[in-house]
């Protein structure tokens, strides 16, 4: 019932979503179409952001890739001219440098664990050690015992 719903909001032209949907399939082929006109591995770091009156905005993942489609924006002028003739003149091509931040995983910290057979030898160190300072490191770190 729900999908069917959804499906008639979409493929419904008059709706605002439908026209949304229509917009999405357009960047996603206009994506794809600049991909192809880029080399590999530049191709994997640009992605196609939004088209407004003649205006291509690319979205690049660092500045050094930035640098690279800026020497290529004549080559995908051209390519546009060839290939999309169905589309707007492009008169520039705008590029926004959106770097993917990536969660780094939260380091879990563990409760290391002193066997008594370690906290043996080290007592015993201390024991024998006359530089008070290390004396007393030793001893508090052999009173950690994991009992």
């Amino acid at each position: 019932m729900i999908m069917k719903n959804i499906n008639t909001l979409v493929n419904q032209p008059t709706t605002h979503l439908a026209k949304l949907f229509q917009y999405t399939r357009e960047l996603k082929y206009l994506n794809r179409c600049v991909q192809s006109w880029l080399p590999s591995p530049l191709n994997q770091h640009v992605s196609v952001a939004n088209v407004k009156t003649g205006v291509l905005f690319l979205l690049v993942d660092s500045a050094a890739w930035a640098s690279k489609v800026r020497f290529m924006t004549e080559q995908i002028k051209n390519q546009w001219r060839k290939r999309l003739s169905q589309y707007p003149v492009l008169v520039q091509i705008k590029i926004k440098v959106q770097v993917v931040h990536v969660a780094k995983p939260r380091k879990i910290k563990t409760k290391r664990a002193l066997s008594k057979q370690s906290a043996s030898h080290i007592q015993d160190a201390a024991n024998v050690i006359t530089d008070k300072k290390l004396k007393a490191a030793l001893e508090k770190l052999a009173s950690r015992v994991n009992r």
